[in-house]
């Protein structure tokens, strides 16, 4: 099973730009958020290795949780993780059944 895709990829791509955008701005504000956003993208990563490593629920997992409070954007990265997991789901249903 291919267990990286492209929503995740994207959803790390538009976070990481985010972030860069957050510390590089003179708002105390948006430094203020990059602290925020700091957690979530390192279990974010973590996912990513995770899914790199063969432990895909785990990874996937990972992703919905650290995508989930970035709502709407967040929303790329849950519906990445989201159809990692369905693909698990299929292929313990197709195997169950042979």
């Amino acid at each position: 099973m291919k267990s990286l895709n492209a929503l995740i990829i994207l959803w790390f791509v538009i976070q990481t730009l985010l972030a860069c955008f957050f510390y590089f701005s003179s708002e105390k504000e948006a430094t203020f958020l990059f602290w925020i956003m700091v957690p979530f993208m390192i279990i974010n990563c973590l996912g990513i290795l995770f899914l790199q490593f063969n432990q895909t629920k785990i990874g996937a997992w990972m992703i919905l949780i650290s995508s989930a409070p970035f709502v709407p954007a967040g929303l790329i990265g849950v519906l990445g993780a989201r159809k990692i997991l369905d693909q698990l789901k299929e292929e313990e249903l197709l195997k169950s059944l042979s």
